[in-house]
């Protein structure tokens, strides 16, 4: 029997290999018991982000006792100082499990405080809870790496309590290594009107956080406010801008909710913030078309752009088209829209001057297309949603795509029961001419259909490739139907090398088909067009 792999390996570098593991639960409660080396990784990964999930009372429950067990005999004697009766019966635990947060979600540690306390029938209240586990995990914690600060007005429950930060202000340099940062302020009803005292809180919360970390690289902020003084408001704006000013690392920035583009708009004006530092933008709720594109050519750096739904009413293309708007420098291009907003998506491919290397768009039609391919000669990935109407202008634009090397095409067919001959006779001709119009230098291809159950789209495309792809992405939920379709190109083409598989357990449940055996490697993908 050979030797197993652990005693060969450092801790540091078993560590470093089960990072890449932190989202397989349920491989790393296999490692519990394995040995004391890989469980103490283990318990380190599943314990990085305890209140990452929504969870059931029992699991909460059960993270707030053993927190509360990781009390030291000081933490106790300090707590009953001030009058808080603990729970009884703590057994130490076999690991300073606080040790291990890097990651906390103040709504769901709300929750699971709550949860505890009605399991537990405490006397305590929510204050003395936050008080003694707040600073806990603060205090314990070798330093905070993800914050999240969920406060959602109208949550069934006290405003003051809705987001239990109170503690934050008791720790000093509790935020001086955090790396991503989540301010969500939102609302259940527009009937619910935001407090002067919590707009307070949460920017005096800001303005600590400022005096700390300098070292954040994902900061998103969801801003939903309603009712609210100008005076609040602006001190609000203030202590964010401050907080993004004073960041030497920031990559990606989201703004998004109802404030989003006004804070925006107010961030590309500023001398004393450079929005050009950040590379990544996520935005949503653009107000004014105009506005933003002018905003937008002050970020000199950024490369990846990601606008969301809710979106002004459509300004005439022509009304805009002889305006003098500055370039804008973005590679890749992601539009997550409910409607085709036609006038905004050509002035972007428009004024990015060919420099956009990758493109996704979950709605398109004629138009578009025609500026994809005058506009974007340099693309390499494409992702799009597209109807039988769009499929000849698909075809005419993909041959001018000479770079590109990933296709992903959405396909919105109509479901089976509503189709007649007419409509799939004119949807076949469509998608064979598509199917023999992919450019020879395309080496991966994602299929996705809404209504995967008509075979006719997947044969006829797979029929009429006549490129031999180096992998094939099929993101819908994999059939027999769908794997002979797959095997039939696959033996016409002499081999494929990858493919992607939209199920977790594909090898469990493929592993000795036919399917598998035909390709060189199959692995799990995910589509989010």
């Amino acid at each position: 029997m050979k030797d197993p792999i652990y005693p060969k390996l450092s801790f540091d570098c078993l560590n470093e290999i089960f990072k890449h593991l932190k989202n397989e639960r349920v491989t790393l409660y296999s490692c519990l018991f394995a040995n004391s080396g890989l469980c103490k990784i283990s318990v380190s990964l599943l314990w990085f982000h305890p209140f990452e999930y929504l969870l059931k009372d029992n699991q909460y429950h059960a993270l707030i006792r053993t927190l509360y067990c990781c009390l030291s005999e000081s933490d106790k004697q300090e707590a009953h100082s001030k009058g808080i009766s603990l729970p009884s019966n703590l057994i130490t635990p076999l690991f300073d499990y606080a040790r291990f947060i890097r990651g906390l979600d103040t709504k769901n540690f709300h929750l699971a405080q709550m949860a505890w306390k009605r399991r537990s029938n405490s006397t305590m209240t929510m204050d003395q809870i936050n008080y003694v586990i707040g600073n806990l995990i603060l205090q314990r914690s070798d330093s905070l790496r993800i914050l999240v600060i969920d406060h959602k007005l109208g949550f069934s429950m006290n405003e003051r309590h809705c987001t239990p930060y109170i503690f934050f202000f008791r720790v000093k340099n509790a935020f001086s290594n955090i790396q991503e940062l989540t301010i969500r302020f939102h609302r259940e009803s527009t009937l619910v009107s935001t407090s002067a005292y919590t707009i307070r809180n949460l920017s005096s919360l800001i303005n600590i956080i400022s005096s700390q970390a300098q070292s954040i690289k994902k900061l998103s902020a969801y801003m939903d406010f309603c009712f609210i003084k100008e005076s609040s408001l602006t001190e609000f704006n203030d202590n964010l801008l401050g907080l993004i000013s004073k960041q030497r690392n920031l990559i990606h920035l989201s703004l998004l909710g109802e404030h989003c583009f006004a804070f925006f708009c107010l961030m590309t004006k500023r001398t004393s913030i450079q929005p050009n530092v950040f590379k990544h933008l996520s935005i949503s709720n653009i107000e004014d078309t105009r506005t933003f594109l002018h905003g937008l050519s002050t970020c000199q750096n950024l490369e990846t752009l990601d606008i969301h739904d809710k979106l002004p009413s459509e300004i005439p293309y022509s009304s805009m088209v002889s305006e003098n708007f500055p370039s804008i420098h973005i590679k890749h291009l992601n539009l997550f829209l409910a409607f085709n907003f036609k006038t905004l998506t050509k002035m972007l491919l428009r004024l990015s001057g060919h420099r956009l290397i990758s493109i996704r768009l979950r709605y398109t039609n004629s138009e578009i297309i025609d500026y994809i391919r005058d506009y974007s000669n340099q693309l390499k990935f494409l992702s799009i949603g597209f109807s039988s109407d769009e499929a000849i202008s698909i075809s005419n634009m993909l041959p001018k795509l000479r770079s590109l090397d990933h296709l992903d095409l959405v396909y919105f067919n109509f479901p089976r029961e509503i189709r007649d001959s007419s409509i799939e006779g004119m949807e076949k001709s469509g998608l064979e001419i598509l199917a023999n119009s992919f450019p020879s230098n395309l080496n991966i291809l994602g299929l996705d259909m809404i209504f995967p159950t008509n075979k006719m789209i997947l044969d006829t495309i797979l029929e009429n490739v006549q490129i031999p792809l180096k992998k094939l992405n099929i993101y819908n939920t994999m059939t027999v139907e769908i794997s002979h379709t797959i095997i039939n190109y696959v033996e016409r083409i002499g081999g494929l090398k990858k493919l992607g598989i939209n199920d977790k357990k594909f090898k469990e449940k493929w592993g000795g088909h036919r399917l598998i055996e035909s390709v060189s490697e199959a692995d799990h993908i995910i589509h989010f067009l």
